[in-house]
């Protein structure tokens, strides 16, 4: 858990959090959405696959787009009652789709993106933006509207991340938006984020639980706007002019008068309110953290509890400043066992901030959203608009907005409220300074920077960090020409034009001027901000270089600051996101202000840092000491395309009786009369092609340069890597112009053997399994290594087994075998290169390892020691419960065992050599070390952690002081003095005058390390000559119960050195063969078994194909029937491995109990290939030879007026009039069928 402060500038109308202005408590992750069009998983939409679509678009001419699609497509100018009847026989109304819904996510390990879902409803599939190789997998909610209620999100390490309402505890971690469904009015929440629940690892066996209560968060987005109406169109001037008493003309004419214009009050701003989640707890193993809030939802504390007892806490002091409303966050406070007395406080400071309330200052934004200061209560700067009159036609202006709205940035305002400064525990302070954010030729730009940094410790030189920004230091930054102020791209983004059309009957006065007639007009609509949201842009200025310079100064005269070191980044990033124009076609008028839409094609090539110099002050100057070179390669991953639309032509209709299509006044007349005018004059919707782009950029070369007396010296490394971004191979070219290269495999690279298909298919695609690094220059292999996984535990881990390396080309040599290990994926036994066991006892409920044993196995030392693992894994027991029962463990004879007992959570409390010697370790309440202990519990070392103003007295110290003199000696073996033993002895003297054995010397045993120089390898060798065979009787070797002929016998090992690892170990030698104590039994030989097999590995609905399998003849000393089933088995896993399996084709029946003439027509989703068959005048009608798979149907009747009712294949009923499709169908042995009625 960290807080962050986000230091960009105070925005307009920004209301607190939880920690108060701009402070953000960082525990979990989230996952939110923009929504574009309707919810992306809606269960009331239609199956339509907008990417498919376009890709694969219909061969009409016009790539099916026309008013019928469009109608269904956009979620604007929907007719009231209009239900999914067939359009003349066109098209069906439906509900689509057409664009994608913006998803963001950001995960606990500081992963962040974007993603948008692809495919028909019902068969989305994630696709980030940039790529990134993590799984995503959503569950929708079993309410009527089917929205999404949790997602899960595993990376490439196996780590799964749920997010959302996971189970009946985590309701609360959806936050959702109250809308108005487009099509009813059915009131839904709309999922519009969801939180983090839990976390759990790789193998399954940790977890992290989140808990969240809601909050009812409030704010402003205040706007204004001013629209014109003119321009009549599509009219008689005429009859403008009558004195017609009809109701609608005079309505018209009312509203419109000559023009039409009205301006918004920006004071008229609306308030916006959310339920959003607020973490309240979370659960670990063992554990737990409680976050309290205060009644006005700050946050007031954190108590991190183990099991039930608080074992920290974080105290948040929040305070307003003189005369405003909003809390800031003056300190922290840190507290450990003892939660009275203080461990650690952290103090800030803020510059003064705004006294306005959240909706007062909501109308002070500038053009970027930021405070632009008091007083400041218009948006619309002011401009005139053309006019074109109703309904002479004449030509002249309005004024529309303010002359005295200034929206320039004001930097004061934008720092008001902005971390000023913070005091550390020690007593030193770091403060930061800012400025705006400058583009172009020192234009104000959105946002702040820093300027300048500030760090002043309580003794020592005050080093002041100060930032120039652009690669000639000018300031200069670049923002989108879209978001310039005053640039015709930005203020063209601010007018929205379109039409409106009415339809109605006219009620005249009786002068024969009754009957359906039809006007319209042009809006115009000035915002006071562009229309457009640039949602994957990322950061609205950039700049291609900062520099730091670095500077002391002496405390006592500050200002005097000495130049010290510089470093200045670069960095280079794609194209800005553009603006797409949509496609309108009006036939009677021109269009001045047409409708844009982002185009978010490029915004995957995110900036790249691409070069780092570092510079040295000497002699006056700046000198280069280093520069760094970064270069990227952007690889195309994937795309997909939407269809965005709007609504151009908005539809009055108020016709009686016989409508323009010849149908009767009412829905369908309205469609079909929309239609004719999109067809005719003036499209009704605005539509364009849109194509999200993903990719990855990967760093490809690093150079780096450093600048020697003697010369430079360049080193370069090239990298390469898999299509999921993880690291394939990097060639380093050293000073000596030799290339080393080392490449990297992972799981994916050895998918077609187990375990690692099951890695990837935990997306546990990250681990390296094997390395190899190879001297280009000189063909020669310098060293490979090997991680080799297996299932363990049920198959639920997968662990390594063996870790292999080899040097020079050599054979890969088993350096570390993993025997075993616990449910939790603890190692609970190892076999070194040299065959030495290792085993580890793991406690406190599984979480800490509390015993090492070299020399016994680990079934052996639980259960030869009688130790009781219930109590070891009980932490609530005091540290000697737990030490007495581990020293059970010292009753295994020739063995070496180290114990260790901890305080969960803070640290080792204890650790016991392998010669009984025990070390103890004290914690003061803050949970840090404060004492060491010897064995007689004699102070070794005491820890003090002292702060500005404090100055704790540790005393005169009488115990002694023992520091090694550096001299070794062996300690003879105990058994026979006359050899060496595995312990040595080292030389300690103590140095502490006060103390009674001031100056003393004693020897100290340990266990010799391979590293010493004491170390005798010949103690942890197994020579052959050292085995000597025991009374035991010999015995015959078996394979399956049957005699080998081979003889072994029982060898116990007896070494001249008794303090041998090995002696007295047993062993089984193979003495060689003897029939004549084991004979061999008869041996039979398998019949000729060659034929014809079949796979038995193929899967519904596939069938074998035959094979024939040439069987080699099999022995078996058993018998014949024993050597035939071996060939058997042996052939039919030859037929497993090499057969094919076929899907058969289906014949596709179609009963026709209705009569008259329907073509059926199937395609293949998986190859595109098409298949037809026609019923004529009622008959039953058969397709062969139809592959088995997924299709869409297509079922034409002849007659298009008839209520008709079909089944199609198992489960897909539909009864309606005319052509229709279905989708996904699945066609098999079982569904075959399609009938109608």
């Amino acid at each position: 858990m960290t807080i962050s402060f986000h230091a960009s500038g105070t925005l307009a109308g920004e209301t607190e959090g939880a920690l108060g202005m701009r402070w953000t408590l960082n525990c979990g992750g989230l996952v939110t959405r923009t929504m574009k069009g309707t919810p992306d998983e809606w269960n009331y939409l239609d199956p339509f696959d907008v990417n498919n679509f376009i890709e694969n678009p219909p061969g009409d001419g016009n790539n099916g787009i026309n008013f019928d699609l469009l109608y269904n497509a956009c979620t604007d100018g929907k007719i009231h009652g209009l239900s999914s009847t067939n359009i003349q026989g066109t098209q069906h109304v439906k509900l689509y789709d057409s664009e994608f819904d913006i998803f963001n996510y950001s995960l606990p390990n500081g992963k962040s993106g974007h993603f948008i879902l692809k495919g028909a409803p019902g068969s989305k599939i994630a696709m980030t933006i940039p790529y990134d190789p993590i799984k995503i997998e959503f569950v929708k909610s079993q309410t009527e509207n089917g929205y999404i209620e949790s997602l899960t999100i595993t990376d490439v390490d196996g780590t799964k991340y749920k997010f959302g309402k996971i189970d009946g505890a985590t309701g609360n971690a959806v936050e959702s938006n109250i809308e108005w469904d487009i099509v009813d009015n059915r009131l839904g929440n709309v999922s519009t984020a969801w939180y983090l629940s839990k976390i759990i690892s790789s193998d399954a066996t940790d977890e992290i639980s989140l808990f969240y209560n809601t909050r009812l968060m409030e704010y402003y987005a205040p706007t204004q706007t001013a629209t014109i109406r003119d321009r009549l169109r599509q009219f008689d001037m005429n009859m403008w002019t009558n004195t017609s008493l009809d109701p609608y003309i005079l309505n018209l004419k009312s509203d419109l008068v000559s023009w039409h214009f009205d301006q918004t009050d920006v004071l008229n701003e609306s308030l916006h309110k959310n339920n959003v989640p607020v973490l309240s707890s979370i659960q670990f193993h063992n554990g737990s953290a409680s976050l309290n809030y205060t009644s006005s939802n700050l946050l007031s504390n954190i108590i991190i509890n183990r099991g039930s007892v608080p074992y920290k806490k974080v105290l948040f002091n929040l305070a307003t400043q003189t005369g405003g409303s909003m809390h800031y966050l003056n300190n922290i406070s840190f507290y450990g066992e003892d939660q009275a007395t203080l461990a650690e406080k952290y103090d800030f400071s803020y510059y003064d901030g705004t006294t306005l309330s959240v909706a007062e200052s909501a109308v002070t934004k500038d053009w970027w959203g930021y405070m632009a200061g008091a007083g400041r209560q218009g948006l619309i700067l002011k401009q005139t608009a053309p006019i074109v009159s109703i309904p002479l036609g004449t030509s002249f202006t309005q004024v529309l907005g303010f002359e005295w709205v200034n929206r320039d940035a004001n930097e004061s305002a934008r720092i008001g409220g902005m971390l000023k400064a913070i005091t550390y525990p020690t007593g030193g302070q770091t403060e930061f300074v800012y400025e705006n954010n400058k583009y172009g030729y020192a234009l104000d730009g959105p946002g702040l920077r820093i300027k300048e940094v500030i760090s002043t410790p309580v003794k020592g030189k005050v080093v002041h960090k100060e930032y120039k920004y652009g690669i000639n230091e000018d300031g200069k930054g670049f923002i989108n020409d879209y978001l310039r102020p005053g640039s015709t791209s930005f203020t063209e983004l601010k007018v929205m034009e379109s039409n409106t059309m009415h339809f109605w009957t006219m009620n005249g006065d009786g002068s024969g001027q009754e009957g359906k007639d039809e006007a319209g007009y042009r809006s115009r609509r000035y915002l006071a901000d562009p229309y457009i949201s640039f949602d994957l842009s990322g950061n609205n200025i950039k700049y291609d270089a900062v520099t730091e310079y670095v500077y002391e100064s002496d405390g006592e005269s500050f200002g005097l600051t000495v130049p010290r070191q510089k470093m200045q980044t670069l960095y280079s990033w794609g194209d800005d996101v553009d603006v797409t124009t949509f496609n309108i076609t009006d036939r009677d008028e021109v269009l001045y202000f047409p409708r844009k839409f982002s185009n978010p094609e490029n915004a995957w090539l995110t900036p790249v840092m691409t070069g780092k110099t570092f510079y040295k002050y000497d002699n006056g100057q700046f000198a280069p000491i280093k520069t760094e070179t970064y270069t990227y390669s952007a690889l195309e991953k994937d795309h997909a395309w939407d269809l965005p639309t709007y609504l151009h032509t908005s539809i009055g209709y108020g016709i009686t009786g016989t409508g323009y299509s010849g149908y009767g006044g009412g829905s369908l007349d309205n469609y079909l009369t929309a239609k004719a005018y999109d067809e005719q004059h003036c499209s009704i919707y605005g539509w364009g092609k849109r194509k999200y782009t993903t990719g990855s950029q990967v760093l490809i070369n690093t150079t780096i340069e450093e600048y020697t007396p003697a010369g430079t010296i360049v080193t370069q490394k090239n990298m390469d890597y898999n299509d999921d971004n993880l690291l394939r191979s990097e060639m380093i070219t050293n000073s000596k112009n030799e290339v080393v290269t080392t490449t990297y495999s992972y799981p994916k690279d050895f998918a077609a053997v187990s375990p690692y298909n099951e890695m990837v298919n935990r997306n546990l695609i990250s681990p390296v399994i094997e390395q190899v690094q190879t001297n280009t220059t000189l063909n020669k292999q310098l060293a490979r290594t090997k991680t080799n996984y297996n299932l363990w535990q049920a198959n639920t881990l997968i662990l390594p087994a063996t870790m292999q390396k080899s040097l020079l080309g050599n054979a890969l040599e088993t350096e570390v075998t993993i025997n075993e290990y616990d449910n939790k994926g603890n190692i609970l036994q190892v076999t070194g290169k040299d065959g030495i066991i290792t085993s580890y006892i793991w406690g406190y409920d599984q979480k800490y390892p509390v015993a090492k044993i070299v020399g016994r196995s680990y079934g052996d030392a639980v259960t030869q020691s009688y130790i009781d693992l219930a109590i070891i894994n009980n932490g609530t027991l005091p540290d000697g419960t737990i030490r007495a029962e581990l020293n059970k463990l010292r009753t295994l004879s020739n063995c070496f065992i180290s114990t260790y007992t901890y305080k969960p959570f803070t640290g080792m409390t204890s650790e016991t050599d392998p010669a009984g010697r025990t070390i103890y370790y004290e914690y003061d309440v803050a949970g840090r070390l404060a004492l060491t202990r010897d064995k007689d519990n004699n102070i070794l070392k005491k820890y003090v952690y002292d702060y500005q103003g404090l100055c704790t007295t540790c005393g005169a110290m009488t115990s002694a002081n023992w520091h090694t003199t550096g001299n070794t000696r062996h300690l003879p073996c105990q058994a026979n003095f006359a050899y060496n033993g595995l312990y040595g002895q080292k030389e300690e003297k103590d140095l502490n005058p006060a103390s009674s054995t001031y100056n003393q010397s004693r020897w100290i045993d340990y266990l010799i390390p391979w590293n010493d120089p004491l170390y005798d390898v010949s103690l942890y060798t197994t020579y052959e000559e050292g085995w000597v065979n025991t009374s035991t009787i010999p015995r015959c070797i078996q394979n399956n119960g049957q005699n080998t002929g081979e003889q072994e016998h029982e060898q116990v090992y007896k070494a001249a050195n008794p303090c041998s690892i090995s002696q007295n170990s047993l062993r089984w030698k193979n003495t060689g063969m003897n029939t004549n104590a084991c004979p061999l039994p008869p041996l039979f030989t398998s019949h000729d078994l060659s034929g014809t097999y079949y796979s038995s590995v193929c899967t519904s609905p596939a069938e074998p194909d035959p094979i024939y399998v040439t069987v080699p003849l099999f022995t078996s000393t058993i018998s014949v029937l024993d050597a035939d089933i071996q060939a058997r088995e042996w052939a039919q896993s030859y037929a497993d491995q090499h057969g094919n399996c076929t899907v058969p084709p289906v014949t596709v029946s179609f009963f026709n109990y209705h009569g008259g003439g329907v073509r059926v027509t199937l395609y293949d989703v998986n190859t595109g290939q098409d298949y037809t068959l026609s019923s004529v005048n009622g008959a039953d009608a058969y397709l062969q030879n139809v592959p088995q798979g997924s299709y869409n149907v297509y079922i034409e009747p002849a007659n298009y007026d008839e209520w008709m009712y079909y089944q199609v294949g198992c489960d897909d009923y539909i009864e309606t009039k005319g052509d229709f499709s279905l989708y996904e169908i699945q066609i098999n042995a079982n569904c075959n069928t399609i009938t109608v009625h």
